[in-house]
């Protein structure tokens, strides 16, 4: 089965590669002129690095990978929630 993908970003492309694991054929159309980083930086979850597992291209991701020390995570509570300006 043949299977169109609109957007050559990260999660198109997680598309295909799901879709490839399963035997389908992907398709993805990307309106950029060549693939390639911009730029920006990108956060990945132990979950999300899971899923890449299981697609077959965590290895591909922690190659190019620079990696942090793990950020302190906070919960907001209503004292600390921005309430915007005064």
């Amino acid at each position: 089965m043949r299977i169109l993908i609109v957007g050559g970003g990260i999660g198109g492309f997680a598309a295909a590669a799901a879709c490839l694991k399963h035997g389908l054929e992907p398709l993805v159309l990307e309106q950029a002129p060549k693939i390639g980083e911009v730029g920006a930086g990108v956060g990945l979850s132990p979950a999300t690095f899971k899923a890449l597992g299981y697609l077959g291209c965590d290895e591909q991701v922690l190659y190019g990978a620079t990696t942090t020390a793990p950020l302190p995570s906070a919960t907001a509570t209503p004292s600390s929630r921005c309430t915007g300006p005064t």
